[in-house]
């Protein structure tokens, strides 16, 4: 109704002025439009009606009030409605960009059907190396998919293990067991899936700064200028702005899961702490030399008030270094008492 309303007003004024060109190419525009199919995208729609709006304004700067096409105000509202949507929309983009990798482990789905399924046994080394160059090989974005494609033949391959057991009157658990094909797959798929939280987390954290600067963006973004100018610069910053968005989710979900699993294990180890022992007092039988270490391992670990600790290099633990430190220790005290006496 706006573009045909448009089209009626041009038509109108053409009566007038046939000749004038800025009239005939809004008659035109309008026309082209009205001739769009029902199918046509609202991005396609939008940028006509971008263009029909900014040439029409060419009429408005010269035009009197009574020539005026009124319609524009509509289409002005219009335009900053759509735009306004395609800003609030975000969440669709960055969920887009996470079913485009989901999709891609699919392609994986033959060679891994030749390699666990068809087989009734493999080597177990070339079916470790190729499970697990199946695995580091994929990006943050692909790793559910993938370890969930996993899962599924392995699933499978215990549904072709079941039907052999029962065939066979044998147990499935031990069938499962012996089976060179679904041990391994376990085993990977038990090791990649204690990953799982790690990768999340780091996809979630990066998930968080992105929406926090996309909800500052649609609060700060304004929409009162009606310009033309004005309209197209705002579209432009942001399309820019989503651009670098959906680039920066898109960095994160292309990071190999082997960079991850690095950086969780590296952090794991510096964040292990080796118990710290704590020193006590020994308790003196008297005035005299009556010291004497503590005979075993146990007893010099509650001496220390401390757990066993692992053996160093000279094959003692720490609990026999501290527990000779302490005798030691005591029997200065002790030497120095009588000599004052």
């Amino acid at each position: 109704p706006l573009a045909a309303a448009i089209a009626a007003r041009a038509q109108h004024l053409l009566i007038e002025w046939p000749d004038h060109a800025v009239l005939q190419q809004i008659s035109d525009m309008s026309t082209r439009l009205l001739q769009l199919p029902i199918t046509t995208s609202v991005a396609k729609l939008l940028a006509g009606l971008e263009q029909l709006h900014e040439r029409a304004q060419d009429w408005e700067a010269y035009a009197s009030r009574d020539v005026s096409i009124t319609e524009l105000h509509d289409a002005a509202r219009l335009i900053i409605c759509w735009r306004q949507r395609e800003l609030n929309a975000w969440p669709h983009l960055l969920r887009a960009q996470e079913l485009e990798f989901a999709r891609r482990p699919n392609t994986w789905w033959f060679s891994l059907f030749s390699s666990l399924v068809v087989p009734e046994s493999a080597g177990l080394s070339e079916l470790v190396s190729a499970v697990d160059q199946f695995m580091q090989g994929s990006p943050a974005g692909e790793f559910r998919a993938r370890l969930n494609m996993l899962h599924a033949f392995a699933a499978h391959r215990a549904a072709i293990l079941a039907a052999r057991a029962c065939q066979e009157h044998e147990s499935f658990s031990r069938a499962k067991q012996t089976d060179s094909i679904y041990g391994p797959l376990a085993n990977a798929i038990s090791y990649y899936v204690q990953y799982a939280p790690c990768i999340a987390s780091q996809l979630d954290a990066t998930m968080q700064g992105i929406k926090k600067d996309l909800t500052q963006y649609v609060k700060i973004s304004t929409w009162k200028d009606v310009n033309p100018a004005a309209l197209r610069a705002s579209a432009q910053k942001t399309h820019k702005h989503l651009a670098k968005c959906v680039r920066r989710w898109r960095e994160a979900l292309s990071q190999p899961i082997f960079q991850i699993i690095q950086a969780y294990q590296t952090n794991a180890i510096a964040s292990a702490r080796v118990p710290q022992v704590q020193l006590v007092q020994l308790p003196l039988s008297g005035a005299g030399l009556d010291i004497a270490p503590p005979r075993s391992l146990a007893s010099a670990g509650a001496l220390a008030g401390a757990s066993r600790a692992p053996w160093d290099a000279n094959g003692l633990t720490i609990d026999d270094e501290m527990s000779q430190l302490l005798a030691q220790q005591a029997t200065n005290d002790a030497l120095s008492k009588v000599l004052s006496n």
